[in-house]
């Protein structure tokens, strides 16, 4: 359903983006101004939701589930209605500013919607925490230190690159930084494993007698632990990177979407009266 939707929305920007110099919809007067009307009160009925959420009270006009996804169709909507309201082109400096500024944030919601989704079980499920996720590579370290405790070397490699993952972020800029360090070493680990292991099952395989199907099979089953280890130390890092972007965005999308607000009513007062 949302990607029909996605690509319905998609159609109908390409089609007013190709017909945009016919001047077929006016913003001064009929279908263009009733577009900007509709446009508008959709972008406003926005707020509804971060209200929904912050007001008890409110709860009698739905859940908080409904009213989000209300919110993310009106983002959608709002914009389009205001493109071909202004013709997919530029105007006067008020509605210039107004019609990036509401760009903007429509991006900025996209972008929200992205790393709200990295940090909970599916769009509408809970909120999963750093705590929640510290725990499982904790256990997974102990598995680890287990399987990997006869081969010199992996053990120490795989739990080097887990203790970066593990270590407290202060800032978005170190969470970046981390999570690009923590995924490159994810990315050599496997060939230095892969190594190690080789050389350790040389001499293991012949003093236990294995088969060469036997040593192969033992090797991938170090490489999938391995593989799996990494992954989840990766996705930690990931985890901790979307939770610092995700808290950024929450302070500067309201603000910036009450900004809109007052500009909006500039151009409406400036469109009305000139």
């Amino acid at each position: 359903m949302c990607v029909l939707f996605c690509l319905a929305v998609a159609a109908i920007l390409f089609v007013g983006w190709r017909l945009r110099m016919a001047d077929l919809i006016a913003a001064e007067h009929g279908l263009g101004h009733v577009l900007g009307i509709v446009g508008a009160s959709l972008m406003a009925l926005l707020m509804i939701y971060p209200a929904r959420k912050r007001i008890p009270a409110l709860r009698v006009i739905g859940s908080v589930k409904m009213w989000f996804c209300i919110h993310m169709m009106l983002g959608v909507l709002g914009p389009v209605c205001i493109l071909f309201h202004a013709g997919f082109r530029l105007g006067s400096v008020n509605s210039s500013v107004a019609l990036f500024l509401m760009l903007a944030i429509a991006a900025s919601g996209i972008l929200g919607r992205y790393a709200y989704c990295k940090i909970h079980d599916g769009l509408y499920g809970r909120r999963i925490t750093l705590l929640e996720l510290s725990d499982r590579l904790n256990n997974e370290k102990e598995e680890v230190r287990k399987q990997f405790a006869p081969v010199p070397g992996i053990k120490e490699e795989l739990l080097s690159v887990a203790a970066e993952a593990l270590q407290p972020c202060t800032s978005l800029s170190e969470s970046i930084r981390r999570l690009f360090s923590v995924r490159y070493r994810s990315i050599l680990a496997p060939w230095r494993v892969r190594r190690l292991a080789n050389a350790h099952l040389k001499n293991d395989a012949v003093r236990r007698g294995w088969t060469r199907m036997m040593k192969a099979a033992v090797r991938r089953r170090l490489k999938l632990q391995a593989e799996l280890f990494l992954e989840q130390t990766v996705d930690f890092a990931q985890f901790a990177f979307f939770e610092r972007l995700f808290a950024l965005w929450q302070v500067l999308h309201i603000p910036s979407s009450c900004i809109l607000a007052f500009v909006v009513l500039v151009h409406v007062l400036a469109a009305s009266l000139y």
